[in-house]
């Protein structure tokens, strides 16, 4: 449905841009009240945050408002507790799928080629 396939881009994009300057738990709480209130998949927000946190950084992502002192992505330490934390809200087999969805993401992101760590935490 198209409808829906623009609610879930608007809500990952809402995500993505909240990410970068709130605390994980409070984009998770916003993203969820968006999702039920819109109708879509319940553990689609913890999915799209997961992803966000596990994608490689630019120094500066102007599309998206994202700099070195606001992006936790800069932090691995504080982004490996963020995305526990998201992971712990998702049934085991939707866990299994967006690591592997950010893993592959990952590999073929050329920036992110070298990103040893960012590839162990996801692993």
């Amino acid at each position: 449905d198209s409808a829906n396939e623009n609610l879930e881009k608007y809500c990952r994009d809402l995500i993505w841009n909240a990410a970068t300057s709130l605390d994980v738990e409070i984009v998770m709480r916003l993203s969820s009240k968006f999702a039920h209130a819109y109708g879509l998949n319940k553990v689609f927000p913890q999915t799209s945050l997961v992803e966000f946190l596990l994608s490689s950084p630019k120094k500066m992502d102007t599309s998206r408002g994202s700099n070195c002192e606001s992006d936790i992505r800069f932090d691995l330490i504080m982004t490996e507790s963020a995305v526990r934390l998201c992971l712990s809200y998702l049934p085991v087999i939707n866990q299994s799928k967006v690591l592997r969805k950010c893993l592959i993401d990952l590999e073929r992101d050329s920036r992110a080629s070298r990103d040893y760590d960012r590839h162990t935490l996801v692993l």
